[in-house]
């Protein structure tokens, strides 16, 4: 199973799964994000296990 598969099978409805393309989808998980990590009120922390997700994710954090 892909990450995308897992998170949407965790969060969306099979309604809207059968429904939606791949595109809308993405768009659905990116608001999702964006809504925990803008929602803090003294910061969100995000912490990556993975040495590359933490690389990667730093380059678009500023870190």
């Amino acid at each position: 199973m892909h990450l995308l598969d897992s998170i949407v099978d965790a969060t969306i409805s099979k309604d809207v799964l059968h429904s939606a393309t791949p595109g809308e989808l993405l768009d659905y998980i990116r608001n999702i994000y964006y809504v925990l990590l803008t929602r803090g009120v003294m910061g969100t922390y995000v912490y990556a296990c993975d040495e590359g997700l933490r690389e990667y994710l730093g380059h678009y954090l500023g870190r």
